[in-house]
Parts: C-alpha cells; structure tokens; sequence
C-alpha cells in the first residue's frame, strides 16, 4: 500500500469559493480516511455542498484509474473513493483543488488521517451508588486520540455539549460545568437538573450526545493534545452506563404451563421480610377458547424457584382486585391474597370471593370465604368487574379491607380482617357491603391509596378513572378520601367524604395512572395516565404531569415538567433513604411498551419538581411484566414478574 507523504504542515484553509456565482460552499480541508491507505479521501466544506462532478476536481499528482464522490459522514464532508489499489505514487505529497467555469480553488494539502479528534463514545460514572443519574456523577467523553482542555481549571461550557429533547446538564443556564482532561478523553462531572438517560446496546430510549463541533467549525474548548486542533463530532453518540452496571438481576425463569397463555393475570406481592411471595391468579386463557382462566401460581421470590401452581379459583375470573393480607409477625401463615370480584364465565360478574393462604412450609388453601357476620359469602363484596381494593392495616392482628368501583356496580365495600392467635388464616368478616352514594355511578381505572392524615387517623384516596354511561365513557378526578374507621365505628351514618368541589377538576381528570403515599411529605403522588372521550377538545388525551395532593387542607398541585413524557399504567415504588418515587415501564400513548424508568422528585419549594433518570432501563425480556415493590428491614425492592422473555427479574434499592 502507498505511503502518503503529505502528512507535514498546518491544514490550509481556503479563501475562493466554489461555484459560478461566488456564493457556493467552501472546501476547508481534505485527508485520506485511513493513513497508510489512499484509496478513500474526505473533503470538507463549510455547509452542505452539492455533490461535484468527478471532472470538477483536480489532483496533482493525477490519480491512477477513476474515482467516484458521495456523500460523507456528516454535513459538509463529501467522500472521495478511487478504484484503484494504489492511486498515488509512494511518498507523493497529494493536493486537490475545485476547477470549473473559469475558476479554480487554492489547493489543499490531503493528510493521512482525520486532522480533528472525534466524540467516539459517552459513559456514565454512578459515582455515589445511588443508581441515578444525579449531581455528582460523572460523564466520560471519548475521543480517538488523547485530548486536552484549551482552558485548562477553567471549567467546560455547556454551549460545547450538545444534546436532544429533554436531556440537560443542568436545569439553570450556567457559564461552565466542571470538566478536566483524563487519558480517556474528558470527564465532566453533573450539576443539579441535570437528566440523561444510559441506554442499553441495540435501545432506542437513550440519551445521545455531540459536540457543539463539526468538522467546518471544531470545538474551541477540546482540543487535540498534540495538533491543538479543536474536537468535532460526526454525528451523535449514544450514551451507556459504565462496563458492569446491572441493576436488575435475573431470578429464575416463569414457566406456567399452559397457564403462560394467559392475558392480565392478577400479580400480587405478599409474604415476609426475606420470603417475599408473588401469586400469580386467573386472566384470560388465549391457550384454548378464549375463556378466564382459573390457575393460582406462588413464586418464591428471594429463593429462585418454578412456580408452584397451587390450584384452581372457584370463579374463573380475570379483570379482578386481588389484595395481600399481612399476617401477624408470630402467625406460622407466609402471606394471604383475597380475590374479589372479576369478569367470569359468560362475561357476567364473579359472585365468590376467595382466599388464598400460603404456609410458612409453603404449603398452600385456597377456597371461597365462608359465610360470617350473618352474610352469604357471595355477599361479602356484590359482583363487579374491574374493582379496586386496598388493604388498611390497624395493627399486627388486622385491618381493613376497603373494595370500591367496578361495573356494574360503583359500590363501596368495607371488610375487616382479623388474625386470632394460632389460627391458619384470617377471619374476614363485611362491615359495609353496599354503600354506593360516595361514587354515584359505576367507576374502574382508578387508584385507591391508603394514607395518614394530620390526625393520625388512617383513610384511604380515591381518585381518577373512568365512568361508563349512555354517553359513552368518560374519564373523571371525582377526588374522594374516605374514613374506613368511622364508618365502621358509625354503622347508620355515610362515610365521612370530602368531595373537594371548590377545585377545578378539568386538568385532573385522567386514568390510566399510578398513586404512591409518601409519609415524610404527608402527601399522595399521582403519576402519568391519560383522558378519554368528551374531554380530548380541551386537554391531550396522554397526561406527561403529575399530581401531588396534600390531604392537610385538601389541595391539589400538578406538576407539568415531573416526567420525561407520556407514562400510561406504569408502576410505582417509593425510595428508601431518599423522597423520591421511581417510575416503572407502562406504554406511550401509541401503546407501545416503554422499558425506560424516570426517577420522581417531590415538589419543594422554592425548587419545582424535577424528573431524574435511573441510571438503567428495564430489560427487552421484562417488557410487558407485573411490576410491584416489597418493603421490608428497611429496604425496597421491586419485582419485574413475566413480561416479553417470562423471566422474574429483582431490584434492590
């Protein structure tokens, strides 16, 4: 192969323009794409050229055989690529010029290789541990050659980094971010505000980064340690998470059986501090006739293993509530699901509600609940389709169910679970079994969350969904916070309920969403969703805000920047040692799947909300899955159950 010679000197810039009328692109500079190797030239001008006609550049020396132009890496670049094996003659110093109409451009001296360093690479450094991408921090630029700073101590500007969409380096507008050169490249380390997101290899939801540099105008603040020449960027680079970094850890495989047909099974989380349970129950069966399906499977969580398929539901059902019911810290009983209400056979409402109990042998009943307070057990909770129900604790031997929404019945319901000593399951018993003013109308897609109010007294949130009417369906905020206690303790009297009217409820109305409690602000978070039919001709159908509602005087604020976009049905988990709530997966408003995960910061003032990124997305398999957080000892952590790749996957956190 020859040797190009003409690797010596400055790049010589040129002063004539190309094209009749004076007006046309400026060559800069050209180099050979590969040193050692002549066969492929690059010329750069300063904008876009049209592609020149082969005759309309001249070389000296003349090339051997022919050569043809297209288009290069990056605006401006036109390639050059000559047929044959050796083009110039060894240790031929190459000059190329433009020539036509009479005219013709100062020549210019091709190098052996690109001139400028290039952004090959970006990495994200998780320096303090925390898995999110925050202030602190750091991010690796990669060049192919070693670099230096043209202002070394003096900071990078953020004018030199170029990114997309929401990413930022820093929510405020600052002259310079923190930065010094290293053997391999440039390390920058992240203010406050800052988001990016790493991604995955082959993952289109990632953060990608350029330089505010291009081969016509390189960067002024990164230069080459050797030819001082500035850095560019041809095109943008994708950023990833340091070598190493595996948040989620695989725990075993979800292999049902013909059951694994099933669409939207009920997911539960139950079980102890370190035998953290999953119950995986009915759905639709796409195995054979589309029909509910019946199958229960226990998964034990911490301890990988199958599934343990533990029965058949009296209803096949699916479009159910399932609720865990937390033993006594003594009861020799690992974790109970209640099942209520549902879609069963012939598309009418389940009737039964069932119990399942698994034993600290891990040996597990289920059945329907047996006839108590003087009530038939299909009386318990009336059948409806699609209800909400949620557990509230009063103390190591029990608590309150509370069931509410579904179709056709809007009721509300209100059970009580009690654990005596020595018993093998709970004592389920119906306070209130038909109370139907506080809804009004049938309700499903709604969140029920289960909070503290300045009294010390225990309630539960109501919030959001859908009604179904003769107008059609119609999503609603139709805020309620109900009393589980007193109304229990009030048999005559309606739950207390304040139906907050005085707000304006136009931009709360949505479903579709998540709702997460945080105790150290003594607030709910109301996370993405979205809003159909007679309300699209005043708000978008998909909702990008969250809502933080503060039950000390019943106010609402909602926050328009507390996402990174469209989040529908996603999952929610609160982190420990920190305010903050993470954001699970759930779909865009096209329906597809997203495995990105955002990081939710509570509103405090004088600071807004802001939206962080976790430093890892969802694995391709996990996409699709149940996603729900067990707390214990202090710690969180969530379980990606099925999905794509029918895996159980695990995040401590």
């Amino acid at each position: 192969m020859p040797r190009i010679a003409g690797r010596i000197g400055a790049l010589a810039l040129v002063l004539a323009l190309w094209g009749c009328d004076g007006g046309g692109p400026r060559l800069l500079y050209g180099y050979f794409a590969r040193a050692g190797d002549g066969r492929e030239a690059v010329l750069v001008f300063d904008r876009a050229p049209v592609l020149p006609a082969p005759e309309a550049l001249r070389f000296d020396p003349p090339p051997a055989g022919t050569y043809a132009c297209a288009p290069g890496g990056s605006p401006g670049e036109v390639r050059v690529v000559f047929d044959a094996a050796a083009p110039f003659p060894d240790g031929a110093e190459v000059k190329v010029f433009l020539a036509g109409a009479g005219r013709r451009s100062p020549a210019c001296v091709l190098r052996a290789g690109r001139p400028h360093p290039v952004l090959v690479g970006a990495v994200w450094r998780d320096t303090d541990g925390d898995r999110i991408v925050d202030a602190g921090d750091e991010l690796l630029l990669a060049f192919d050659g070693e670099v230096a700073l043209a202002s070394p101590g003096g900071g990078l500007p953020l004018s030199e980094i170029v990114l997309a969409g929401r990413d930022r380096l820093a929510r405020t507008k600052i002259a310079a971010v923190k930065a010094e050169a290293v053997p391999e490249g440039v390390r920058v380390t992240l203010g406050e505000g800052v988001f990016l997101r790493p991604g995955r290899a082959g993952a289109a939801e990632r953060s990608e980064i350029a330089l505010n540099g291009t081969p016509a105008a390189p960067s002024r603040a990164i230069v080459g340690k050797d030819s001082g020449l500035g850095a560019v960027s041809i095109g943008a680079v994708p950023l990833y998470a340091e070598p190493g970094f595996a948040p989620f850890r695989e725990c075993g495989a979800l292999d049902l059986g013909p059951a694994g047909g099933n669409l939207d099974p009920s997911v539960t989380f139950a079980g102890r501090p370190g035998r953290a349970l999953a119950v995986i129950a009915g759905g639709y069966d796409r195995t054979q006739e589309p029909r509910p399906a019946a199958d229960v499977f226990v998964i034990a969580l911490e301890t990988p293993a199958p599934p343990l398929w533990v029965g058949t539901l009296l209803a096949p059902r699916w479009r159910h509530a399932a609720v865990a019911l937390p033993p006594p810290p003594d009861s020799s009983v690992l974790g109970a699901v209640l099942f209520v209400g549902g879609d069963t056979t012939g598309n009418m409402p389940a009737r039964r509600s069932e119990l399942l109990v698994v034993g600290a042998d891990g040996r597990a009943t289920l059945g329907p609940l047996p006839e108590t307070a003087g009530f038939p057990a299909e009386a318990v909770s009336p059948p409806r389709r699609d209800p909400r129900a949620v557990y509230v604790p009063e103390g190591p031997e029990g608590g309150l169910v509370v069931v509410a929404g579904g179709d056709p019945a809007g009721f509300i319901g209100l059970l009580e679970v009690r654990w005596r000593a020595g018993a093998e399951a709970p004592e389920i018993s119906s306070l209130i079994r038909n109370w139907r003013e506080p809804l009004a109308a049938n309700r499903s897609g709604h969140t029920l969350t289960v909070l503290e109010t300045p009294g010390g007294e225990r309630a539960v949130f109501l919030f959001g969904g859908k009604i179904t009417g003769v107008a059609g369906v119609s999503s609603v905020a139709a805020p309620l916070l109900l009393y589980p206690r007193r109304a229990a303790a009030e048999a005559d009297a309606p739950w207390a309920v304040s139906d907050f009217g005085s707000i304006d409820e136009r931009n709360l109305k949505r479903e579709g969403h998540a709702a997460e409690y945080l105790p150290a602000q003594g607030k709910v978070v109301l996370i993405g969703g979205e809003v159909k039919a007679d309300v699209r001709d005043w708000q978008p159908p998909w909702i990008e805000s969250a809502i933080e509602f503060n039950p000390a005087d019943g106010s609402f604020l909602e926050l328009r920047e507390a996402l990174s976009g469209v989040r529908i049905d996603p999952a929610l988990a609160a982190l420990s040692g920190r305010e903050g709530i993470l954001v699970l997966g759930g779909r865009d408003g096209t329906g597809e799947l997203l495995s990105t995960v955002d990081v939710y910061v509570p509103y405090a003032a004088p600071a807004a909300a802001r939206c962080l990124a976790f430093g890892g997305s969802l694995p391709e398999e996990a996409l699709g899955a149940h996603i729900g957080a067990v707390r214990g000892n202090g710690a969180v952590a969530v379980y990606l159950v099925g999905g794509k790749g029918r895996r159980v996957w695990e995040l401590r956190l």
